[in-house]
């Protein structure tokens, strides 16, 4: 794996073209915020995400039809499925990036080898059906591409992720003060469109986040910034 990333080049999308089809049952605003997290993507990366044409055949269908939000990791080759089930999983556009990272060839910040440094698993209050979404890569199957750990990633669990106990938390960050990033679903982090960007070998386009954040000259450090639009 490459950081969070698969490393085989065939779960590449070529030429980070990603054909789609949107076939779910959503609503006029629901839609809206999937097209909002498609434009996060081309003002962010060099990805592009399009309606698919007949002549595609390895595309992604973003239906509604099953429970959560899920998605198959990198490309598979033929359909494949986003799942954004309505109305949970199409109310922030972080949500629809945080799936569409995925298709791109991304798993969960968590899944880092060197996660145990960050973050502490409460694994006693973990849902026994959801302990293997905690699994961990081992070391060598992974390339942080000189990134840091990222609580602020838009493929960060929350908190209380997948909780026994709704009022403890299954994951307690090791820096206290980054608990309150962990989760969110309002956008991209800086890292997020970094590692896309390396994955996909156009670095340079990650200079657009970089001028947008200068720009606006927000009152928060660039490795808590969040990328909404």
């Amino acid at each position: 794996m490459d950081r969070n990333g698969l490393t085989s080049s065939k779960y590449r999308w070529p030429n980070g073209v990603l054909p789609y089809v949107i076939k779910g049952n959503y609503t006029v605003n629901e839609t809206e915020v999937i097209k909002k997290a498609v434009e996060l993507y081309h003002k962010y990366t060099c990805l592009t995400f399009r309606e698919k044409l007949p002549s595609d055949e390895d595309y992604f269908a973003i239906v509604s039809s099953d429970i959560g939000c899920w998605s198959n990791i990198g490309r598979q080759g033929g359909m494949q499925v986003v799942n954004l089930q309505a109305p949970d999983c199409v109310r922030k556009v972080g949500t629809a990036a945080h799936e569409f990272m995925h298709i791109a060839g991304f798993v969960h910040e968590l899944s880092r080898y060197d996660r145990d440094e960050y973050v502490e698993i409460n694994w006693d209050n973990v849902r026994e059906d959801h302990k293997h979404n905690f699994k961990k890569q081992r070391e060598g199957e992974i390339n942080e591409y000189g990134v840091s750990y990222d609580y602020n990633s838009v493929m960060h669990y929350s908190r209380f992720a997948f909780t026994e106990n709704k009022n403890v938390p299954s994951i307690i960050a090791k820096i206290h003060s980054k608990a309150k990033n962990m989760g969110q679903r309002l956008g991209f982090s800086i890292k997020d469109i970094t590692e896309v960007n390396a994955m996909y070998n156009c670095s340079e386009k990650t200079q657009v986040a970089w001028d947008v954040y200068n720009e606006r000259k927000p009152k928060v450090a660039a490795d808590e910034y969040i990328f909404s639009e």
